[in-house]
């Protein structure tokens, strides 16, 4: 396994890890990780009181742009109704959660 792949891999485990049964509450436990490891790598930027589309706007135009949109969407979607999240739900979290945290991580610091 090369290493970014092995770092993808870990990255992947505690985000599955983080998102438990996939109840309402792990897709916002992996919102949150991600959001503070974000917020650790831009501490001047106050991330983790922004809103999750001021989040996304934030890294708008960046490698992890996409990435951190999608969580926020799916995030705001599951959290702002009453259904339950759904695997593809927990799919697009997990992926995304590694694809920003993968590209912020490679954009440095």
């Amino acid at each position: 396994m090369v290493p970014g792949a092995a770092a993808n891999a870990d990255l992947r485990a505690a985000a599955w890890a983080l998102a438990g049964n996939g109840m309402r509450c792990g897709i916002g436990a992996v919102y949150g990780d991600l959001v503070a490891k974000l917020a650790s790598r831009e501490p001047d930027a106050h991330l983790e009181g922004m809103t999750p589309r001021q989040l996304a706007a934030h890294f708008a135009g960046t490698p992890a742009g996409v990435a951190v949109a999608r969580t926020a969407a799916c995030y705001e979607a599951v959290n702002g109704t009453w259904r339950p999240p759904t695997p593809a739900d927990l799919e697009t979290m997990v992926e995304a959660y590694v694809a920003a945290l993968a590209e912020t991580a490679r954009a440095g610091p």
